[in-house]
């Protein structure tokens, strides 16, 4: 039996504990391209196989030390170290074991289980202590694994998130919260939230001493972490798709589902919401941004496709495609406004870091329409397009990761940007800092990695076509090469 989860974690896990390896996304490459090797730890159930350059996905986590993350195909958790070298199978006690978190030296994951009398399945949450071996690595202490709670389940979607005092358990099967206290091992009461009938999905998200909740085509709530009751503090139906991003006082999220959105801000201690960023206000900011007048229709899309929070200010990544000088361009920018702010900052440095270290692909724009997967006609909606895929695919630790695409390689290239000194370094899986998007980050939604980028791929960031409002429609950019061929 496989469950299902999406995991979020707890503050204070890496704050300040790390400065380098380089990860809202599943494949995970594990080692150099020489390959892992498969030292054993004493204390482990460990296959001492050598793993795959690029594993099969899953949820990535790590220690001081060490990397984890799932290899569901095998049942097992795959352990490395912060490079990515030295690569265990670790075999956990149970079936169809999945990794919830690595804190507080602690492995935690969920583990189904079968009554041998009957074909009642139960889904556990097991811990098992990590310690340290004699070079100074994690060594997960199998043995003595620790079953904390037992739940009967069949249901595919299960929301687990643990923080350093309770686990969070949204049961799908019957639309309930457990909440369990991990230094007095019970249960203790909490109140349940109201579910959509049709999308019945939690989302815990812990914000320092407090937890969000995400209820699906509900809203979202709060709570202070050691309280029972929740507070609804928006009741928008769409928040749990649209952009978020977090830190310990406030949770910023776009409000609308669309192309163009507003941002909303939530007080966390004050349980209470106002506006942080309006469609008019993003619209001037990036017009000026760009030199061209936001009042005429030069700018023809300016969609959020990314939050970001470090320290004290929220990120907004933005899709904007505008004409200027009969050229038809396509690119993403940054912004930046302090929590406490009230105007947007064009984040000049990074953006044009960014494009520079890009590749801008000259072309069209095609559409298509498609009957019973054919091409049925193809027309030209753009003639003369300037497209510029470069996009920041994770934040963390003062860093921005750009994935910024090689049109002579035909694939994305990785890149590092300080956010302090402005300082830019190319990045390749020699180096540490290519994995510490991997890290789980207390101020991200998810830390799967095909969502930040798969750099053996060619990117495509760049995803609103040149008439959103218009019909659904097939299509994509076509480099001038391509055309002349």
């Amino acid at each position: 039996m496989k469950i299902r989860i999406r995991i979020l974690l707890c503050t204070g896990l890496i704050a300040g504990v790390l400065t380098g390896c380089g990860g809202k996304y599943e494949t995970v490459p594990v080692g150099t391209e020489e390959g892992i090797s498969g030292e054993a730890v004493s204390g482990q159930a460990v296959t001492e196989e050598e793993t795959e350059t690029d594993g099969t996905g899953g949820h990535c986590y790590h220690t001081d030390t060490n990397l984890y993350r799932d290899d569901l195909d095998e049942d097992v958790v795959i352990q490395t170290r912060l490079d990515s070298s030295h690569g265990k199978k670790i075999k956990l006690k149970g079936e169809g074991c999945e990794l919830i978190t690595v804190r507080d030296n602690n492995l935690y994951y969920l583990a189904a289980k079968h009554d041998p009398d009957g074909d009642d399945i139960s889904t556990s949450i097991f811990r098992v202590p990590i310690g340290k071996d004699s070079d100074g690595y994690d060594e997960v202490r199998t043995k003595q694994a620790e079953e904390l709670m037992n739940e009967p389940s069949s249901a595919e979607f299960d929301e687990v998130c643990v923080t350093s005092q309770y686990i969070y358990w949204f049961l799908d099967s019957s639309s309930s919260i457990i909440k369990y206290d991990l230094q007095q091992k019970k249960e203790v009461p909490v109140n349940d939230l109201e579910t959509s009938e049709r999308t019945p999905e939690i989302e815990f998200v812990p914000c320092g001493n407090h937890m969000v909740a995400i209820s699906a085509e509900e809203g979202l709530f709060v709570q202070n972490m050691d309280d029972t009751e929740w507070v609804e503090v928006s009741d928008n139906e769409e928040i749990a798709w649209n952009s978020r991003a977090f830190n310990e006082k406030y949770f910023f999220y776009t409000s609308d589902y669309g192309y163009e959105e507003n941002i909303r801000k939530v007080n966390l201690s004050e349980k209470s919401e106002e506006a942080f960023v309006t469609k008019k206000q993003l619209r001037q900011a990036v017009a000026e941004a760009l030199g061209i007048n936001a009042e005429n229709d030069s700018l023809e899309v300016c969609s959020i496709t990314d939050l970001f929070c470090q320290t004290t200010r929220c990120y907004v990544q933005v899709q904007a495609n505008w004409m200027q000088e009969d050229v038809y361009h396509m690119a993403y920018l940054i912004l930046s406004q302090g929590q406490d702010e009230t105007e947007l900052t064009y984040e000049k440095d990074l953006t044009e870091c960014m494009w520079s270290h890009g590749t801008a692909r000259k072309g069209k724009w095609m559409n298509q329409t498609r009957a019973d997967h054919v091409v049925i006609d193809e027309w030209v909606c753009k003639k003369h397009v300037l497209l510029n895929e470069s996009k920041c695919y994770r934040m963390i630790n003062g860093k921005a990761y750009l994935c910024l695409y090689d049109k002579e390689k035909g694939k994305g290239r990785v890149g590092c940007y300080e956010l302090e000194t402005g300082e830019f370094r190319w990045l390749s899986k020699k180096d540490a800092e290519y994995y510490e998007p991997c890290y789980t980050d207390s101020h991200d939604c998810d830390t799967i990695m095909e969502d930040y980028y798969n750099p053996e791929d060619e990117f495509t960031g760049v995803y609103w076509s040149p008439n959103p409002f218009g019909d659904e429609q097939d299509g994509g950019f076509e480099d001038e090469d391509e055309t002349k061929n």
